[in-house]
């Protein structure tokens, strides 16, 4: 009774956040902030067209994503870049959503937040396969951001690329030429461009989401200047990175009253905005899912997002370790000796998304053989050495 009784102040809080904030907007929040309506799409971001980071015909179809996946990333799984099953297609299917997805979680999320075509969410993939990568939602570097990019090129490159079978025994050649032609053809249609929607479904589909119940966490509030104060360290399902993060936030003592009281209920999201094929921090918010709907059991059926105002952070700076020893020393002593970077002022809002900072697959086999072999040519004098 005590937690149905937090959903309530909470969603209350929030309902009249909304109310308040449709008259009265904060004048440094380009998200929009009355945040609890039902989960509808404003019809004007249907018909705006996303910016266009890479268009489709600027890129060739994927040769060796796979290969990459085999000679690179299976022998050497401590190499960050992504896997050919990372996909971007968030078409809904039965078999595998359900009202508790992160698919599910996206849409309710981003029809809460109705932002402009040029800003991105963030929340995570809460179902993602830790065996992917060991990596966090990390603005102080810019390793997030090159995985993202990467993913969403080689996706691009993905569909451009025909599907064709292999001539059969019994096929004749002009039934087999033909088929290669429509596969060609299928594949140029199904091909898309890279936009902004996309680069906002990689940076989701990248890392996982972030769940301050499951994150070691301090507060302290000043109910004088309204400060906010966060503490959060998150550590990842494999438990070999980890990011700290320390956020100052101006919020309204009541509703960091119910934020404090309900931390272990919330989830953290970003917005960022778009602009020359860079991002900026536009600020951080809160979302919860609420049960909407049960069955006669009082199993949940249906779930609803209840989501805070987008908060611009007065001071937010983070320090990481990844993809270190699960469970070791190594990651304590490592965090230490790492000093906290300035988020607001990285030098990571500098990084252009696109081909200037894209590593194809192709490129990476040939940077990993490279790398072996100067690794072999220095441990052959030691081995004769040894001999001697």
């Amino acid at each position: 009774m005590i937690t149905k009784l937090k959903y309530l102040s909470l969603c209350i809080l929030l309902v009249s956040l909304a109310a308040c904030s449709s008259k009265d907007k904060h004048e440094n929040n380009q998200a929009i902030e009355s945040q609890t309506q039902e989960d509808t799409v404003s019809i004007d971001a249907i018909n705006e067209k996303s910016v266009i980071i890479v268009a489709k015909d600027k890129l060739s179809p994927d040769q060796s994503w796979q290969q990459a996946e085999s000679k690179v990333l299976f022998p050497d799984p401590k190499i960050f870049y992504p896997k050919q099953r990372e996909s971007l297609d968030f078409s809904e299917t039965p078999n595998v959503v359900n009202d508790f997805s992160f698919l599910k979680d996206y849409e309710r999320v981003k029809s809460l937040l109705n932002l402009n075509r040029d800003q991105i969410f963030v929340i995570g993939d809460k179902d993602r396969d830790t065996e992917e990568n060991n990596v966090l939602l990390d603005l102080s570097t810019d390793e997030y951001f090159k995985y993202a990019n990467n993913l969403a090129i080689n996706y691009v490159r993905y569909l451009k690329s025909p599907n064709i079978q292999p001539k059969q025994e019994f096929e004749k050649t002009q039934d087999y030429d033909n088929r290669v032609k429509q596969a060609q053809q299928d594949a140029e249609n199904n091909a898309i461009d890279y936009d902004v929607e996309l680069l906002q479904k990689a940076l989701n589909r990248s890392v996982e989401d972030i769940s301050l119940a499951l994150s070691n966490r301090a507060y302290h509030y000043d109910p004088d200047t309204e400060q906010l104060s966060l503490d959060l360290e998150q550590e990842n399902k494999s438990g070999s990175s980890i990011v700290v993060s320390k956020i100052l936030l101006k919020v309204q003592p009541e509703l960091a009253k119910l934020i404090v009281e309900n931390l272990t209920l919330l989830k953290m999201g970003y917005v960022f905005n778009f602009h020359d094929n860079k991002l900026h921090l536009e600020g951080i918010f809160f979302y919860f899912n609420q049960i909407s709907k049960a069955n006669r059991s009082g199993d949940p059926v249906e779930m609803r997002a209840n989501i805070t105002p987008v908060f611009k952070p007065l001071e937010f700076k983070q320090k990481s370790v990844m993809h270190a020893l699960p469970a070791s020393p190594e990651i304590t002593e490592k965090l230490e000796a790492t000093p906290f970077k300035d988020v607001l002022k990285s030098p990571l809002w500098n990084f252009k998304f696109g081909l200037e900072n894209y590593l194809s697959p192709e490129d990476l086999i040939k940077k990993y053989q490279k790398q072996q072999e100067q690794e072999q040519v220095v441990s052959e004098p030691l081995q004769d050495s040894s001999a001697l």
